[in-house]
């Protein structure tokens, strides 16, 4: 994950590189001076261990570990300051003028299962070749089946999840199309200002009430 080639002390955090497998180096990288010490060993000048204290052939491909736990780690970020935004907005009453920002929290509607997705790259590439690290190789847990009978299962798990993909997608645009149940426009802006205000009875006060 962390793409460093030689063991070393004070080691950077790497924010971007290409890592280079047949070179056993990164080109372009460029980090956090002496983040990587501190965030994995706790001090400025801990000790990092580097890819090349490992055999290749016991190494994962550094590459899409490298490049998918930093989309991981950089869509939560993202999602974090959406997320603190909305409530700075929502706060002073001023989200729904914000038309930027409601297109980014629609544009942001994917991060989730982006970032999901991304994560499962870094554990199960990042986990090569390995099934029970030092014991076991996944050559030699690969079951006894042939190569029809996999991808004839693989065939039916795409069919089944696009199917309810393609459902998921057009329940959730029928949704959109319908808009808010209330005029979002009438929205009582002074109460947003106190969204637990006591007169709600701890209900979030930019709800509508079961009177409106």
């Amino acid at each position: 994950m962390e793409g460093h080639w030689e063991t070393g002390s004070g080691v950077p955090l790497l924010l971007f590189a290409f890592p280079d497998e047949a070179a056993e180096t990164n080109r372009y990288a460029f980090g956090i001076p002496k983040g990587a010490s501190l965030l994995l060993e706790h001090t400025l000048e801990g000790e990092v261990r580097g890819l090349k204290d490992v055999a290749p052939e016991d190494r994962p491909p550094v590459a899409p570990v490298f490049f998918s736990f930093r989309i991981m780690v950089g869509i939560g970020l993202l999602m974090f300051f959406v997320a603190w935004l909305g409530v700075m907005y929502i706060w002073r009453g001023v989200y729904l003028q914000k038309r930027w920002f409601l297109l980014s929290v629609v544009a942001m509607t994917p991060a989730g299962f982006i970032a999901t997705l991304a994560g499962w790259y870094v554990a199960e590439i990042g986990r090569q070749p390995w099934v029970v690290y030092g014991l076991m190789r996944t050559a030699d847990a690969v079951s006894p089946i042939s190569a029809a009978q996999v991808w004839s299962s693989l065939t039916v798990f795409v069919i089944v999840y696009s199917a309810l993909f393609v459902a998921y997608l057009f329940y959730l645009l029928r949704i959109i199309r319908q808009g808010p149940g209330t005029d979002v426009t009438s929205v009582d802006h002074s109460a947003i200002e106190k969204p637990l205000s006591p007169a709600t009875h701890g209900r979030p006060a930019f709800l509508p009430t079961e009177d409106e």
